[in-house]
């Protein structure tokens, strides 16, 4: 069972809210850094093992490899002619053509392969009617085809058979519903096909979808592909409920045109090549019991507020007075898990089925989403994203995961969002990895609803911007960076920090910048393996300003644009060497001389803020919430 349908659609403005997160001390050991002017601490305790249990994918890519896309799209010439209207009781081959109007009813035993050859089609409710006996029924689209149906709430092609029902055909077929474009109860295949879908539900709704070579343009009130598995499934299943897009170019209206995620499924989500482009448009209601009752909602579900024109997600602890307000439904771009089911049949649900192997998948995929809701999120599950480009826009958060997320060989554009990136556990790697983050909230955020001992975020390599008004990196357990590019430009306000950690940030190798305030300032372990230095200027270095690190020779190590003003400086090298000069400058000017005498070295306005002192509540309470699951 799924969450109620929604009732009223509207439009939404576009921006999200500036919260912070708050903090409380740490119970982490605290050591003694080398400071030229004050005494600071960081903490200190011995760098957690090497990360080498990461997402087991092989399960899955067995699952989709196997999986055949051969029907036929011949025979067309010997198909029998049939018309809206008619009955088709035995299995062959069969076409439709020209203008037509009402149902076609298949009732027959076995295989059916219809073919639609240029038509247009009106019907009142469904207009090709499937029955639970065809064993396997394939469409085949040639020419330019038009289908739609007038009565409200109904599918236009619907199938009670749990076998395959195949689109596929070099035509193109348009279909608009008052409900489901394509319902099956069994698994649709859509192979080298082109749809232009409308629907006021869910546009292709099925236990499970498997899409190739396709290019789809849609419009949906509810859920583009929607892969959901009968009420009596109570078991985590690699073989049905998911929804696979190999090669399949995927557009949709922009503003006001699909209303619900642009791809869920029970299981997971596999997209393979291809490119997807799509804009969900959230439903906002106020805090009443009838919006409660009618659409499902908790406490923690109403996170918005109005302002200035704008609906903008806050923190879970915001204190303001105005009202606040939920969204109506789930509309995400990729949203995985989880099971829900039903098996007395009373249309409440019995439970949802404990897994952590829900998923999502993304390689060699180009995805542009601009959501109201989270545009990747992965419930009580991982996501991977392995060679592929990924730009998103949203409300909330960009990519949120309950365990484990890892980032290889991707560019990741986050322009707007809450949080940019959420997990139990990030892994970043790949020299070829470029992400940028522009997060209201945490830019990269190392937490999880569920019970957890191993929170961390581990950067190996690639390039790494983040922009946050929250902590830029947060982690309820440590950060660590063993190679590539991090910069950093945290918030200016002084309840948060560029890099907060519950158990320590170990830098070992790569390039760091950190900009931040010092209210929450946390220094590196004195247990990396790579110096840095830690740095507070008696007054804020304005927005614009380039601040360069250069060696005594003059090399320039670092140098990079404050997009923000700055009060704090952690900068880090695998260049650096103990005992060595390095100066600090604000455009032509010189900021400070420092010489690393140990492996932090603190230098300038530190004295009083204890930087080090962890995060104790990092991430702001209740990740993921304000979201439909």
């Amino acid at each position: 069972m799924k969450r109620n349908a929604l009732k009223f659609l509207g439009l939404i403005p576009l921006l999200v809210f500036i919260a912070s997160c708050s903090k409380s001390s740490s119970s982490a050991s605290n050591n003694t850094s080398s400071n030229n002017n004050s005494t600071s601490t960081s903490i200190s305790v011995n760098q957690p093992d090497e990360v080498t249990d990461l997402i087991e994918t092989t399960n899955y890519d067995s699952v989709v490899s196997a999986l055949t896309f051969s029907e036929s799209t011949t025979g067309i010439d010997s198909a029998t002619s049939v018309n809206a209207g008619d009955e088709i009781t035995a299995t062959g081959s069969y076409k439709v053509s020209g203008t037509q109007s009402g149902t076609l009813t298949i009732s027959a035993t076995g295989e059916v392969h219809l073919y639609l050859d240029g038509v247009t089609w009106t019907g009142k409710k469904k207009v090709i009617d499937i029955a639970s006996t065809v064993t396997k029924m394939i469409i085949t689209v040639s020419g330019t085809n038009t289908i739609s149906n007038t009565s409200d709430d109904k599918n236009v092609i619907a199938s009670d058979c749990t076998g395959d029902l195949v689109i596929n055909g070099t035509g193109t077929l348009s279909i608009t519903a008052t409900k489901s474009c394509i319902k099956t109860e069994g698994t649709l295949k859509v192979i080298e096909a082109s749809l232009n879908l409308y629907s006021t539900g869910n546009a292709l709704n099925a236990s499970t979808i498997q899409a190739k070579d396709s290019t789809i343009y849609a419009e949906s009130g509810k859920d583009v592909f929607h892969a959901e598995l009968a009420d009596s499934v109570t078991a985590f299943t690699l073989t049905a409920g998911y929804v696979y897009l190999n090669d399949v170019t995927l557009t949709t209206g922009s503003t006001n045109k699909v209303y619900g995620d642009i791809v869920q499924a029970d299981t997971y989500i596999y997209v393979l090549s291809g490119s997807l482009e799509g804009t969900t448009t959230g439903v906002f209601v106020t805090d009443t019991t009838d919006n409660r009752s009618t659409y499902d909602l908790e406490d923690d579900d109403f996170r918005y507020i109005h302002k200035n024109n704008k609906y903008q997600k806050i923190a879970s602890d915001y204190m303001g007075s105005e009202t606040k307000y939920a969204l109506a439904q789930s509309c995400k771009g990729l949203k995985a898990g989880e099971i829900e089911y039903d098996t007395d049949g009373d249309d409440v649900d019995d439970g949802i089925a404990s897994s952590t192997d829900y998923l999502i998948e993304v390689k060699n995929a180009t995805i542009n989403f601009n959501c109201t809701d989270d545009a990747l999120h992965s419930n009580n599950g991982d996501t991977n994203i392995e060679s592929s480009t990924l730009t998103l826009a949203t409300y909330d958060d960009a990519s949120t995961v309950d365990h484990m997320q890892v980032i290889t060989d991707s560019t990741l554009n986050i322009t707007s969002s809450y949080e940019g990136l959420e997990a139990e556990q990030l892994f970043i790697d790949g020299e070829n990895t470029n992400i940028s983050i522009v997060s209201s909230d945490d830019g990269i955020n190392a937490s999880t609803d569920y019970d957890a001992t191993n929170m961390f975020i581990e950067i190996n390599a690639g390039s790494i911007y983040v922009n946050a008004s929250g902590d830029g990196i947060d982690s309820n357990g440590y950060l660590r960076i063993n190679g590539g590019t991090t910069f950093v430009e945290g918030p200016t306000d002084a309840g948060n920090s560029a890099l907060d950690t519950e158990s320590g940030i170990y830098i070992n190798d790569g390039t760091l910048l950190a900009t931040g305030s010092t209210g929450m300032l946390e220094l590196p372990s004195t247990e990396s393996k790579q110096p840095s230095i830690v740095y507070a200027p008696t007054s804020s270095v304005a927005s614009g300003t380039v601040v360069s690190l250069v060696d005594s020779s003059n090399n320039t190590i670092i140098s990079k644009t404050l997009s923000k003003s700055a009060a704090s400086f952690i900068v880090s090298d695998s260049s650096f060497a103990l005992n060595s000069s390095y100066t600090l400058k604000s455009g032509s000017t010189t900021l400070s001389t420092i010489t690393l005498s140990s492996t932090v070295t603190n230098d300038g306005n530190l004295g009083g803020n204890n930087p080090g002192s962890g995060g104790g509540n990092p991430g702001g309470g209740n990740p993921g919430g304000g979201g439909r699951p």
